[in-house]
């Protein structure tokens, strides 16, 4: 254990939101101009309409790479979205717009339109237009909850959707586990009886509650709200949150598990909570054995002892710990080389947290 008790890959799954955020954090200024620009457009063709942030990037769950996903909402009969987005779509192709807009790929026929935005600040744009059957706003507002009644569950989800990213697994188009998905699965693994069993008294009181005294923000990375890396030092210091180390590889493990025993054939989708085959939230996610073997072998790789190489390196009094992270995500061996420290370039991750960092 480390500082405070905590696991070495706690620090590490910690640290690696910490990085994360901070990126999403420095995009803050460039997503904040592009979305006041597309809005100066949308007004023009549809006085009183609105374009409003949604998705991961507003609820705090963002990878640094992630696209923007902003919603075009009108004040009275929503437009023809396909037609409002075309609109949108002929004037951010002329000339006053080059200076901010590369391309603009029109996704008119599906079943929810979409403009497809490519940026010169290399931060990619999907505007849609709030209609019929799209329901991200809403999914907003119940993953802040969950973020908020949760405190684990953003970095965990960060982690878990970083390692699904390198799979080419987080793409529901392609039979992969979405983000809304993950983090469903996520709340119910956090949620199970098992794991509130084994929580202080103040952790149920703050769940009964409808909140956690180590919640992170409601809505952390939305433009001018609060630094998601605040929500880092909050489960460092806390005593009724778990072991993220612990908990990421039981999730893992859990997966697997509930794949292997079709549990996860049918997942409600808690937005519609009818009971139709058409609310799984894992129904377009045809992959699900790949994901569910990919999380079986990753418990495995981060519960394993170290292989000769690198229990040698690690030994080495100039080297740093390498990360167990490194082990499902070689992105964190990078992240780990540009770190700057007094024994070359890299103290380490587990040291660099344990200084506050």
């Amino acid at each position: 254990p480390g500082a405070a008790g905590w696991s070495p890959l706690h620090a590490e799954v910690a640290l690696f939101f910490h990085l994360n955020s901070a990126a999403i954090m420095g995009q803050t200024a460039a997503v904040s101009a592009m979305l006041q620009r597309l809005q100066l457009v949308a007004a023009a063709h549809f006085p009183g309409a609105a374009v409003s942030l949604y998705g991961s990037r507003a609820v705090g769950l963002a990878l640094a790479g992630s696209d923007v996903d902003a919603v075009l909402v009108a004040p009275e009969a929503s437009p023809r979205p396909a037609e409002a987005l075309a609109a949108i779509a002929a004037d951010l192709e002329g000339a006053d717009q080059a200076e901010w807009v590369v391309a603009v790929a029109r996704v008119l026929s599906a079943r929810i339109p979409v403009l497809k935005i490519k940026t010169t600040v290399g931060v990619a744009m999907d505007l849609t237009v709030e209609a019929g059957h799209h329901s991200g706003v809403l999914a907003c507002s119940l993953v802040r909850g969950l973020v908020s009644e949760l405190p684990a569950l953003p970095p965990l989800a960060i982690v878990l959707k970083a390692f699904l990213q390198e799979l080419g697994l987080n793409d529901s188009f392609t039979g992969g586990v979405s983000s809304y998905a993950l983090v469903t699965l996520l709340s119910v693994f956090l949620r199970a009886p098992f794991l509130q069993a084994q929580a202080g008294p103040a952790a149920h009181a703050a769940a009964s509650a409808g909140g956690s005294p180590d919640a992170a923000p409601a809505d952390p990375s939305e433009l001018g709200g609060a630094d998601p890396r605040d929500h880092v030092a909050d489960l460092r210091d806390a005593g009724e949150v778990r072991d993220l180390g612990e908990l990421l590889v039981a999730f893992l493990k859990w997966v697997r598990s509930e794949y292997a025993a079709r549990r996860l054939d049918f997942v409600l989708d808690p937005l519609s909570p009818g009971g139709g085959p058409g609310e799984n939230v894992l129904h377009s996610a045809y992959r699900l054995s790949a994901v569910a073997n990919a999380f079986g072998a990753a418990a495995e790789a981060l519960s394993a002892p170290p292989a000769a190489e690198e229990a040698a390196a690690q030994g080495s009094a100039d080297a740093p710990p390498l990360p167990l992270l490194a082990r499902i995500l070689p992105m964190v061996q990078v992240w780990q080389a540009a770190m700057p420290g007094p024994r070359g370039p890299a103290p380490g991750w587990r040291a660099h947290y344990a200084a506050g960092g």
